[in-house]
């Protein structure tokens, strides 16, 4: 990322990277103060912001026993070390904290609300700040009701479980909820969302819309009735009634989701690598 003309201050969305082990912004514009959580990046071991604008950066950089390769304009007279307050001794901490606990309890119990509000709602406009008007969100509340808590799982995967729903219209649905054994972040999270939005082909499920609310990753999807392909490939499977599918129905799905493929490989922008397909995968609209 050196070298873009990037400007502005660094965004704290980099503590996100947590696999993150080389960051190159050198040659930027970038100003303001270098954020701490940078520190924080469990993996980093190269760090490099010379050649920048930064006016401040935390004493915390320059204290660190990390060990990593850390490059920074050092010579900069407009770069100042911010050090942290010192400590108070014990008799001012505990004379301060008597005199003002009864008004931080009161205080702290009526903004408490207030703010963890007003915080969720910022974090939630800056997630959805680029994402596409025609993908909805939902929030926890709604997921719930619309799942009935969760009630009738349908799928289940390395990824979590997917639930029934049903939408305030009776349309019905299919609620992807990610695991927290998932490594996904928020970020990536995003990414995903912004890529099935664009994803618009008749063979291909199309997404309805998201939920994320306190550490849950939901997305929501058209609701395919009649199960998977497999569901119908063998008159035993899942003591179905049914036939199996004719060779000349087979070929008609093989086709028709070798279309789906090819419209993932060659029409998307950037392309999509289909890399797990098979029949538990693909849903049956067989009426």
């Amino acid at each position: 990322m050196s070298r873009n003309a990037f400007s502005g201050p660094l965004p704290e969305e980099f503590s996100y990277l947590k696999l993150l082990e080389v960051l190159d912004l050198s040659n930027n514009q970038f100003n303001g103060t270098i954020p701490e959580v940078l520190l924080e990046l469990p993996l980093l071991k190269k760090l490099f912001l010379q050649n920048n604008s930064f006016t401040g950066i935390p004493e915390a950089f320059l204290s660190t026993r990390k060990a990593w390769n850390f490059t920074y304009d050092k010579g900069d007279p407009n770069l100042k070390v911010i050090k942290r307050p010192k400590s108070r001794n014990v008799v001012e901490i505990v004379a301060g904290v008597l005199g003002a606990l009864l008004a931080v309890l009161i205080l702290s119990l009526l903004t408490y609300i207030c703010s963890g509000k007003r915080k969720v709602r910022r974090q939630l406009k800056a997630f959805r700040a680029d994402l596409p008007e025609t993908v909805q969100y939902f929030s926890l509340r709604e997921i719930n009701a619309i799942t009935e808590n969760f009630k009738r799982e349908i799928g289940k995967g390395g990824f979590g479980s997917v639930y029934h729903g049903k939408l305030a219209d009776n349309t019905e649905v299919a609620v992807k909820v990610w695991s927290d054994s998932s490594s996904q972040g928020v970020m990536e999270f995003k990414n995903e969302i912004k890529l099935l939005s664009r994803l618009h082909h008749r063979n291909l499920v199309p997404l309805i819309g998201y939920c994320i609310e306190s550490k849950n990753q939901i997305l929501v999807y058209v609701y395919m009735p009649k199960g998977t392909l497999e569901d119908h490939l063998y008159q035993y499977h899942k003591g179905s009634e049914e036939e199996p599918l004719s060779w000349i129905t087979r070929l008609d799905i093989l086709i028709n989701a070798a279309k789906g493929l090819e419209y993932l490989h060659k029409d998307c922008n950037p392309p999509v690598i289909h890399r797990d397909v098979k029949t538990s995968k693909f849903c049956s609209r067989r009426s």
